[in-house]
């Protein structure tokens, strides 16, 4: 009867200990993770952008403003209307990059800023100084030439640092109405630039060399011309992410393509 009782008792044990441990697993991540929200001096909730510095700070950009983040304090930057010319272009925040020169670029819905982070001051750009900035930053890049391209919904432009200008980059015409989703560069310094309606385009970074690819031309490569997001992985294969047709793994060297999904019916 002794002996009966203590392998129940053992059984019981057994079950209940690993539910204790998984218990303290939970309780022990949980102090992993932290909120940051309005009582921490997030501007906003909806966080649409982040990016970390070279100095470790970390920058949210939100609907109403941009924000600096130490770990232990909020740096909050806005548009001041009794000072447009020296504050941001605009509080609705899209889209973060840092330049070689450690100038914060702050892509908006109504324009660009440049934040001088030795200084703190902004240089914003409006549709005065862009047209297409009307529309919005849609997308930011610093190439491995330390070029800054912005995308907007109508094309491709280059910073001009000498002349603090900016200049379109036309790819033929292939881009010069597209939406710019991202930019990316792989490994062997291949710009490729996605877009919201006409797939992507491939070229040198002289902008010459260029290679259309979208639904039309390629259609065993891309059957989807709403293309979100690259990623090339560290065997070189370029990883495609569509708005309709999942992701595509394209291997640039065979020819190599594997689908994940096929078109989201209609």
């Amino acid at each position: 009867m002794k002996t009966r009782k203590l392998k129940c008792i053992i059984v019981c044990l057994s079950l209940i200990i690993p539910f204790l441990n998984l218990k303290a697993e939970v309780r022990d991540n949980s102090s992993l993770f932290t909120n940051i929200g309005l009582k921490e001096g997030l501007s906003q909730l909806s966080v649409l952008d982040i990016m970390q510095d070279s100095k470790g700070y970390l920058w949210f950009a939100t609907r109403n403003g941009v924000n600096r983040y130490d770990g232990q304090e909020m740096v909050v930057y806005k548009h001041q209307y009794n000072n447009p010319s020296s504050s941001l272009a605009d509080n609705d925040i899209t889209r973060l990059v840092e330049d070689a020169d450690h100038n914060i670029w702050i892509g908006s819905s109504k324009g660009l800023t440049r934040l001088n982070t030795l200084t703190d001051k902004m240089r914003p750009y409006r549709a005065k100084d862009v047209k297409a900035f009307s529309t919005g930053v849609k997308s930011l890049f610093v190439d491995s030439r330390k070029r800054l391209l912005v995308g907007t919904a109508s094309g491709v432009y280059l910073y001009i640092p000498e002349t603090d200008t900016f200049q379109k980059i036309e790819f033929d015409g292939l881009l010069s109405k597209s939406y710019i989703s991202m930019f990316n560069e792989t490994s062997d310094h291949k710009l490729i630039v996605s877009t919201k309606e006409n797939g992507m385009i491939v070229s040198d970074l002289d902008f010459k060399n260029i290679v259309a690819i979208n639904a039309q031309n390629s259609p065993n490569l891309l059957s989807d011309n709403d293309v979100t997001s690259t990623f090339e992985d560290k065997n070189g294969n370029l990883w495609i992410a569509t708005n309709q047709a999942g992701i595509v793994k394209w291997n640039r060297k065979t020819g190599e393509i594997r689908h994940s999904q096929s078109r989201i019916p209609n």
